[in-house]
């Protein structure tokens, strides 16, 4: 006898490439964009718009696994987002921490087609994964091995030092910051007016960590760097560190 609260479900594609069919091409230190439906991310899209000409994408992550950073209670081969982000049920979208199995409010691993399942329950969202260009853990043509064993244990300590040092920072919930962040005329002001040394919004962690590997310019202020930035529309003179996004998806239900 069936369950007498059930109900049919429709299932429904949204428009991208599934995940299951090019999740082998996901490297760690790829970004992962997401454009969200909820008020504060059509306020950052507003605002990307106004002052870079671009909006498309309002939130990024930095794809991880075990094998280039100590992730707990992480399994081996799975892919992780590292961002900074509000997650669990009251205030996220239900995807906790991997690290701490709660939810958290502010820099965090969580594992990636987990999230990717919870934005596919929204029709007018989208995730993004952006391809690395020149990624530091890809070994070059006739590079010896020596120099690429060299390179890539520089980026292993250093995501496991930045993890260490800002994994339980806050997230910069300050609205002043955030709009701040993607409007020039204030962001210079941002710091000594709004800055908080352990928060950090979600362009700010990837700028960072971009940052200390070298794959952006050292000169850039990551408090500056907003979303849209790292696909080449920007304010700071960031070169595009990645791809154009592939969308990508899963299967949701209506």
């Amino acid at each position: 006898m069936g369950n007498l609260f059930s109900k049919k479900v429709k299932v429904v594609s949204k428009e991208g490439v599934c995940i299951t069919d090019i999740k082998h091409q996901i490297k760690p230190l790829d970004l992962i964009v997401f454009r969200g439906s909820e008020f504060v991310s059509d306020a950052i899209s507003f605002v990307e718009k106004i002052s870079l000409g671009k909006g498309d994408w309002t939130h990024i992550g930095i794809v991880v696994t075990p094998e280039i950073m100590p992730i707990h209670n992480s399994v081996p081969g799975k892919l992780y987002i590292w961002e900074s982000t509000m997650s669990g049920k009251l205030l996220g979208d239900g995807v906790n921490n991997i690290e701490t199995n709660g939810a958290t409010f502010g820099v965090q691993i969580r594992e990636l087609e987990d999230v990717l399942d919870k934005y596919d329950n929204d029709p007018k969202t989208r995730v993004g994964w952006c391809r690395l260009i020149k990624n530091p853990l890809d070994q070059l043509l006739n590079e010896d091995i020596n120099i690429y064993n060299t390179r890539r244990k520089f980026v292993i300590d250093t995501v496991t030092r930045l993890n260490k040092q800002i994994g339980n920072a806050t997230y910069d919930y300050n609205c002043c910051n955030l709009f701040s962040t993607v409007c020039c005329t204030c962001s210079s002001y941002r710091r000594e007016i709004f800055g908080h040394p352990n928060r950090y919004f979600c362009s700010e962690l990837v700028a960072k960590v971009y940052i200390e590997l070298g794959i952006i310019r050292k000169n850039i202020d990551p408090e500056k760097v907003a979303p849209e930035e790292f696909l080449g529309y920007t304010n700071d003179g960031i070169k595009q560190p990645v791809d154009n996004p592939v969308v990508i998806t899963r299967v949701w239900k209506k």
